[in-house]
Formats: structure tokens, C-alpha cells, sequence
């Protein structure tokens, strides 16, 4: 590499130095000051060369690591809920840029075809006032795979490229095309999909936003020339069809179909075929798949085979409507889920509960613990309620009773109205099939009403409850309706906010201070456990902790330390899998 002519220069003054080193070195003159001239002068120059240099000495396998980290990476969008499409698109436009620093840096940028392996977005990018093709970025990268994003449209390079260049795709994004002709079927996005020779392609994404209603919209279609052999990550959204492909790496599986109006033309025996192809599969998601009818269920004949997924980790299923009983009918005869698979299910009505009691049960863990969250939509906590406007949302986590290597069941409920909440956790919530065997509850909520506590009807074996109370100025009036369930409890554990409504529990618990009318006794709960929250000092809390002693013949008073706040849907069921499986643990251990 040629040296610039300021590098000359320190070259010279570096030898010149050294000359006249030497020269006083075979004199008689003492070198003093002239020798620590000389060394300080070496010192100097040597330290401005390291300046000038330092990243040009690097070996290129280390400027190429560095340069795969400077572009830009942009978000492939979704509109799916929960987990993203978990791949991005970097710019490789500016490696145009880098190029032009000096000569090593261009000569190593275009020498490594791993560093133009993206090509992204529809006709030419702009650099520099020129117009830059696509197919200028492939020549940089004649060989190894290739990540392909395409977006509003198929421009004759981007099908060109796809013909000509598919077989070493391992990166496959499509999204919202705009104005696909279904007329002409060589131009289609489906022909291409359909001849795209993908055999090395590992993650895929599909979105047709604007396909021709007038289509022939086939219920399942061979994708890849039929390959597929390799495919691991399918995120599939808006589309008609299912793939009649058989994927069997595949490992994460999204079918999506919100603001979709109508319901798919495939039927369900289509869907347990096409999963019976992937029996690796970890993760799972049917969101808005059905949106006017459930599916009908599949006749089911002696011989007809079970689809078995002992792999699956994750089962997601967003429902619309009234179609959760069914739904869920229809699937678990067939589709067999491992003990340790976690199942998510979003917008069931709460007065569909009974209907899917009998397809929970079919999971074949009875569930010994639940968490109910209740969470009021205002802006803030201290917000005065707005009575008959007001709306909750509110879930459900169940867990058996042995959580290591089982999984759980999470269940998001429709909002609803504050006013109807009370009268929907009353008698019929008691009898629900699904909750006969739970004897631990825990039950959350932002603000805790006094007709919401009074008609609360507990599970028929519920004897460890525990409450977290994040209103403290509702104490007094929270623990007399809490004490006309406390007959059937074992254990009671409390969340306060502060250690200053210590002595607002003692009063409730010894049934003083109390201005409500006779409660009944404290006698039965046999074990109290107090709990405090993270931004309680620790001194208030040992300061009022004493005073909870003598609370009642019997009643043992504990406390289980400082409790976590809440951290998402995922943590929750963490936490409440992880909890001791025995009420005499003090059930639920908050950490």
C-alpha cells in the first residue's frame, strides 16, 4: 500500500534522528541533553504514526467483523401481537461509503461477498446523486446465501433476481405488495413462490395485503417448487392457503389473518396435516385465523390419527367472538399437546369459560393454582373511578400442582365494564368446571372495591388466598368482606404498599377498629403471611412488624419479604409456576 507523503516525511525525520543518535554516540561529547533529545524526538514520531494508523494495521478478518456491525439494521414490521418477526434488514448502502475511505478499506469491502448479502426493497437505491442497481449489490456476492426483502412491489430485476439466484435464499421477506394482478399469472407473486427453486431458504415471511378477489384462492398450495426441506422460521399473513409443503425443521410457525373479513377456504383437517409435516415445531401461534365461524370439527373416525407436537413449548391462540368453546373443541381431540407446553389464549368471554372447561380438562393436569389480575383502565391508579364507563382488563394463569416440567394455561378475558365485574366472579364463577380442583388463588387488582370483595365467590377448594393490595386507604373497609370467605381458608397472604397500614392490618385481622357490624372470627386461618412492597423503607417495615404479633388464637404470622412488581404476562406465569406447590409453604412466595 502506497504511504501518503506525510508518512513520507516521518519516515525521513525518523532516520535523520537516528543518523545523528549515532553520530554522537562515536564522539567524545557526552550525549546529556542531546541524548534525551534524540529518544524523546523517536518517542514523538513513533506515537504520531500509531495516530495516523492504528485501524489500517488491523488484519482484514477483524475490519471485517467491524464492518458487519455498521450498517443500519431496519425492523421487518408485523402486525402481530407478542413476539416479533425475530430478523432484520441491514442497509448495505453504506458500505458504498466505507469503500471510499482508501484503498485497503475498498479492497477488502469489495472482496468479502458475505458483506452484500442483503438485497432489500423494490428498483435502485440512490448513492451519491447516481442511481445504484440492485443487481450491482449481487455481483459484489457471486456465491454463499442471500437475504432478499421485497416491499410494495416486484420490480422485472427483483424476478430476475428470484429466478435466477433462489437457490441460495436463506432469507426470504415479503410484505405488503401493492397492486399484484392475479390476471397474469407468469407476474403474479404466486408463480413466484410457487417456482422459487428455495432449497436453501431457512426463514420466510409472507404478506399479501392486496391479493385479486377474484382469484382461484386454492386451500393449500406447494410453495418452493416443493422444496422446503430446511425451512425453520414461517410467518404467514393474510394468506388464503396453506402451504402443502412438508417442513420438517420447521421450529416457529405464525398463521395471522386480522383485518382479514372472511375465513380461510382451507379446513381443519387441511391445518392438521400441514402440522402433522412439522413435528419439531416449538412455537405455535393462531392469531385471528377464524373471524366470523369456528371451524367444523373434523370427523373423527376410529382410525383418524392424532397430530403429536412433543416438542411444542408454545401455543398461542387468538380468538373472535363467541368461537372459544368451539374452537378449542375442535383442535385438542386432535392436536395433542406435551405436559410442558405453555397455552396462551387471548378475548375469551368470560361467559365462555364453561364451554372450554371441558377441552382444558382434556389437557390432563388439574390446575391447583390460579392468579386473577384485574387491572382498571385509567391513566392513573389515584384516577377517582367513573363508575358505569369504567372498563377492566383481567387474566387468568392456572398452573398444576407439580409446576417443574409442567406447563401452564394463560387466559386474557375481554374487557368489561367495572359495574359487571362483581356479578361475574359471583356464583357462576364458582362453578366452573375448570377451577373445582384450585386451592391456591391469587388474586391482583389496581383497586380493590367493596362490592367487587363482597361478591366474590372463591372456587369450591380454594384454602390459600392471597391478596395484593395496592390501595392502602382501603383497608379497613377490604378485610370485612374478605372475612366471610376466611371459613374455608387455610393460609392468607397480604401485599401491603406501605409499612404504614401495618397497624390497619393487625386491626382487621384481631377484628378491632372496624366500624362494619359483626364479622366472623379470624380462628380458621391458620397462617398469616405479610408481604410488603419494593419501595417500602426496611426500617418501617421492621419497625411494624412487632406489631402484628397476637393477631388471633392460632394464627401464625410470617413475613415473606419484598414482593416483585408485575413484569409481564411471561413472568407471571414464571412466577406462579416456580411458587412452592403447598399451601403450608406460605404460598405464594413473591421474590
Amino acid at each position: 500500500m502506497a504511504m501518503s507523503s506525510s508518512q513520507s516525511n516521518l519516515y525521513q525525520l525518523t532516520d535523520d534522528a537516528l543518523k545523528s543518535f549515532e553520530r554522537v554516540g562515536k564522539s567524545q561529547i557526552q550525549p546529556g541533553q542531546v541524548k534525551t533529545l534524540a529518544l524523546s524526538t523517536l518517542s514523538s514520531i513513533q506515537s504520531i504514526l500509531n495516530a495516523m494508523r492504528p485501524i489500517n494495521l488491523l488484519p482484514p478478518e477483524t475490519l471485517i467483523l467491524i464492518f458487519s456491525f455498521v450498517p443500519r439494521r431496519n425492523p421487518i414490521p408485523t402486525d402481530t401481537e407478542g413476539r416479533p418477526w425475530p430478523f432484520d434488514i441491514p442497509d448495505v448502502s453504506i458500505y458504498l461509503q466505507l469503500a471510499t475511505v482508501c484503498k485497503h478499506w475498498c479492497n477488502i469491502i469489495r472482496g468479502t461477498p458475505a458483506l452484500w448479502s442483503v438485497v432489500s426493497g423494490p428498483g435502485a437505491m440512490s448513492f451519491l446523486g447516481r442511481r445504484t442497481p440492485k443487481l450491482w449489490y449481487l455481483m459484489r456476492c457471486p456465491c454463499g446465501p442471500l437475504t432478499v426483502n421485497i416491499f410494495e412491489k416486484v420490480t422485472p430485476r427483483m424476478r430476475l433476481l428470484l429466478k435466477n439466484e433462489g437457490y441460495r435464499i436463506q432469507q426470504l421477506h415479503i410484505g405488503h405488495l401493492m397492486g399484484t394482478e392475479a390476471t397474469d399469472a407468469e407476474d403474479s407473486v404466486l408463480s413466484l413462490l410457487l417456482s422459487l427453486p428455495a432449497a436453501e431458504l431457512e426463514h420466510c415471511k409472507i404478506t399479501l395485503a392486496h391479493t385479486d378477489s377474484n382469484y382461484r384462492k386454492e386451500p393449500t398450495v406447494p410453495l418452493f417448487s416443493g422444496h422446503g426441506e430446511n425451512l425453520r422460521s414461517l410467518y404467514l399473513e393474510k394468506l388464503w392457503f396453506l402451504p402443502a409443503n412438508i417442513f420438517p425443521k420447521l421450529r416457529f410457525l405464525t398463521i395471522y389473518r386480522y383485518y382479514v373479513f372472511s375465513d380461510p377456504v382451507w379446513s381443519i383437517e387441511d391445518l392438521f396435516k400441514f402440522l402433522a409435516g412439522s413435528p419439531d415445531l416449538e412455537e405455535l401461534r393462531l392469531l385471528h385465523v377464524w373471524n366470523r365461524s369456528p371451524p367444523s370439527p373434523a370427523p373423527l373416525s376410529a382410525g383418524t390419527a392424532t397430530v403429536v407436537l412433543p416438542r411444542l413449548r408454545i401455543f398461542v391462540l387468538t380468538l373472535r367472538g363467541h368461537a372459544s368453546a368451539s374452537t378449542l373443541q375442535t383442535l385438542f381431540p386432535t392436536l395433542q399437546l406435551p405436559p410442558t407446553c405453555r397455552l396462551r389464549l387471548e378475548q375469551v368471554k368470560i361467559d365462555e369459560l364453561h364451554a372450554v372447561s371441558p377441552a382444558l380438562r382434556s389437557l390432563g393436569q388439574p390446575f391447583t393454582r390460579m392468579h386473577l389480575t384485574l387491572t382498571r383502565r385509567t391513566r392513573y391508579l389515584s384516577d377517582p373511578p367513573s363508575q358505569e364507563s369504567e372498563s377492566w382488563d383481567w387474566s387468568l394463569i392456572l398452573a398444576p400442582s407439580q409446576s417443574e416440567g409442567f406447563g401452564g394455561v394463560w387466559i386474557r378475558l375481554e374487557a368489561a365494564d367495572a359495574a359487571a365485574v362483581p356479578s361475574l366472579l359471583g356464583p357462576k364463577f364458582r362453578k366452573i368446571p375448570f377451577l373445582e380442583n384450585v386451592e391456591e388463588l391469587w388474586l391482583t387488582s389496581n383497586l380493590f372495591s367493596e362490592a367487587l370483595l363482597r361478591r366474590i365467590c372463591l372456587p369450591p377448594n380454594v384454602r390459600g388466598l392471597a391478596l395484593t393490595i395496592l390501595n392502602g386507604g382501603v383497608l379497613t373497609r377490604f378485610f370485612a368482606p374478605v372475612m366471610l370467605v376466611s371459613a374455608q381458608l387455610d393460609t392468607l397472604c397480604i401485599c401491603i404498599l406501605s409499612a404504614d397500614y401495618v397497624g390497619a392490618v393487625k386491626d382487621a385481622l384481631t377484628n378491632t377498629g372496624l366500624a362494619m357490624g359483626p364479622m366472623p372470627k379470624l380462628n380458621p386461618i391458620r397462617r398469616v403471611a405479610v408481604g410488603y412492597a419494593q419501595s417500602t423503607p426496611l426500617y418501617n417495615i421492621h419497625k411494624g412488624g412487632p406489631s402484628l404479633r397476637g393477631c388471633g388464637a392460632g394464627t401464625e404470622i410470617s413475613w415473606i419479604g419484598r414482593i416483585a412488581g408485575r413484569s409481564g404476562d411471561d413472568a407471571e406465569m414464571d412466577r406462579l409456576l416456580n411458587s412452592p406447590a403447598t399451601i403450608r409453604a406460605s404460598w405464594p412466595r413473591w421474590s
